[in-house]
């Protein structure tokens, strides 16, 4: 009997006459004007549109709670005082931080909400510009395939300088590629590095960055005054069997070791957003680390464009990561995900997909599937294989790099979002196995 599923109506999502704004609607646009039987799945770039849109119980029953006063402009850039405190003590205690640093002397955290940590990564970039500028262009080192940093940095001035992440090594990095992409910009006299990227939890790979490549980043920006950015947006979705790296923690413990100038120790910044990991992307909430200085220099930038608000939704989240039915929600979606890798790795070998292009990761609810070889050798390959699987399965799948018009093909790649039920996953399965999709 095929399982039907039960989704909320894309048309509410898109009927709209600005649709061809990205290349995803654009996209699913066409495929549902083309009438076709097949409903689409757009497992793309995180659509908590795969689960209904559903918050997690508790965190939706603590919203309806929280009290009114609190939806107008807050008056601190910080967050709400106490959910801020409520949720500093749990980051500090849960990653022991307090092992190598003193909270509120070495570093501190905020609370984002409405811009999220999008913003404030453009926040912190602008901060180290004030700071910085020597007429060298700023350049930003960053693992390639990646989440859309570019769209973040580049509109600001600064260019993208990439390292490659390899599918035969699991994707986990070689810090040999870290020091060729280093060494080209050295020897370039127009730019200087500017900025350091370190996602841990590596989206879209689903590789945990161990801590020796975590050092060589960090010794990198240190000794060329580079700032630093650690974007944790999974940090808690790690397999709970998986060998957990702490990069604030790490980051830390190296300033604690390292003959660091005092300046270096205020050039970091840490960025952990709760969207994906409680399906509530549009309310922007998220913690930024950072040392005191920074923090406030940050936020300075921060409320020039975005006057502060959202503290209801900070309450609650607040109160939600206190309550023990978060630690089991969370539990549950680390063993969810990691059974939706595995079978989705399983079934692409029995699709005839090489092993070592198909490692599950231990993390995110990120999927890279290779692009079969007769596409590979077209010069339109990465899209070509995106519109016929769109067309002959319905399913919607995003470049391995995001952008934001989806134009970047360069990773013979495409990102697939496990994160919705298990039905759906299943359901795609189907879909590949009854179109004859094959890797030859």
């Amino acid at each position: 009997m095929v399982q039907v599923l039960r989704l909320p109506p894309l048309a509410g999502l898109m009927d709209d006459p600005d649709v061809g704004t990205t290349d995803d609607a654009r996209m699913l646009d066409r495929y549902r004007r083309a009438g076709h039987t097949l409903p689409p799945l757009p497992m793309s770039i995180g659509d908590p549109y795969l689960l209904g849109g559903a918050l997690p119980a508790g965190l939706a029953a603590y919203e309806q709670q929280a009290p009114q006063y609190l939806a107008g402009y807050s008056r601190t850039p910080a967050g709400l005082p106490e959910a801020r405190r409520s949720i500093a003590a749990d980051t500090v205690r849960s990653e022991r931080l307090d092992r190598h640093a003193s909270p509120g002397e070495d570093f501190d955290l905020h609370l984002t909400s409405g811009t999220g940590t999008r913003g404030i990564m453009g926040d912190f970039a602008r901060h180290l510009l004030d700071a910085d500028g020597d007429g060298r262009t700023p350049a930003v080192l960053c693992a390639y395939p990646t989440w859309d940093y570019a769209g973040v940095f580049e509109p600001l001035g600064y260019e993208m300088a990439y390292w490659p992440l390899r599918a035969e090594h699991a994707w986990i990095p070689d810090p040999a590629d870290i020091e060729r992409a280093l060494a080209t910009l050295d020897a370039d006299p127009s730019r200087r590095l500017a900025l350091v990227v370190v996602n841990t939890q590596h989206n879209p790979t689903g590789a945990i960055w161990p801590e020796s490549v975590l050092a060589t980043l960090f010794e990198a920006a240190t000794a060329r005054a580079a700032g630093i950015l650690l974007d944790d947006a999974y940090r808690r979705v790690v397999t709970d069997d998986a060998d957990e790296v702490c990069a604030p923690a790490a980051l830390l413990g190296y300033f604690a070791r390292a003959d660091a100038p005092e300046r270096a120790r205020r050039r970091w910044c840490r960025v952990e957003s709760f969207g994906k990991v409680f399906t509530c992307d549009d309310w922007g909430i998220g913690t930024v680390m950072a040392h005191p200085k920074t923090l406030r220099a940050i936020a300075r930038h921060t409320i020039q464009w975005a006057f502060p608000r959202g503290a209801r939704r900070q309450w609650a989240m607040a109160r939600w990561l206190a309550d023990p039915a978060c630690a089991r929600y969370l539990a549950g979606l680390r063993a969810a995900l990691g059974h939706h890798r595995s079978l989705w790795a399983k079934s692409l070998v029995g699709l005839g997909w090489p092993r070592e292009l198909t490692a599950a990761g231990t993390t995110t609810p990120y999927f890279l599937v290779a692009v079969p070889p007769a596409f590979r050798t077209r010069p339109d390959g990465v899209d070509a294989w995106r519109r016929d699987l769109l067309e002959r399965t319905g399913l919607l799948f995003s470049h391995a790099s995001i952008t934001i018009d989806g134009t970047d093909a360069g990773v013979p790649f495409l990102r697939a979002y496990l994160g919705g039920g298990e039905d759906v996953v299943v359901e795609a399965i189907r879909r590949l196995e009854d179109a004859g999709i094959r890797y030859h």
